[in-house]
């Protein structure tokens, strides 16, 4: 089963939302932000659409051919695993994809990038999330990186 996960990237004008279809627990998604940061301006400089696309840029996958399981012609996975998924002008929430289990909010405040970890709660039907981690980008790569690595 996938773990499907929200990023919104944001500022104080805008926000631009992507889904990732799967791998979208912290130790898949945070140290994969180190790869983001090779297609972003250089940190500090902080723009929403140029992050947002960034995302994308490192994360899409090329179509792949799958065999078909009725023994038919193959067909191509067209897309993949990550696309924008809303944008909006001002703060408002975004509506989130109902089957998400973490939600990642990155956002600049000062100098710094940040990256805010939320997790899904099932404390009530209705789609909320807490407080997992948050911290600079770099930091925060670092820490789950290693994390991960720990988990192999």
């Amino acid at each position: 089963m996938s773990t499907r996960s929200n990023i919104i990237v944001r500022d104080e004008r805008e926000s631009v939302q992507i889904y990732r279809h799967c791998d979208g627990y912290p130790t898949a998604v945070v140290p994969e932000l180190e790869e983001v940061l090779n297609y972003a301006w250089e940190l500090p400089r902080f723009e929403v659409s140029d992050f947002s696309a960034a995302i994308v840029a490192a994360w899409k996958q090329p179509a792949q051919e799958y065999p078909s399981l009725f023994g038919g012609k193959a067909h191509k996975n067209q897309g993949g695993n990550i696309y924008i998924d809303g944008v909006r002008e001002g703060v408002d929430p975004l509506i989130l994809h109902g089957d998400i289990e973490w939600l990642y909010v990155i956002y600049q405040e000062d100098d710094a990038v940040m990256v805010e970890i939320h997790e899904r709660t099932y404390e009530t039907n209705e789609l909320t999330f807490a407080l997992h981690d948050k911290g600079e980008i770099r930091e925060m790569i670092a820490k789950w990186t290693k994390k991960r690595d720990e988990e192999r």
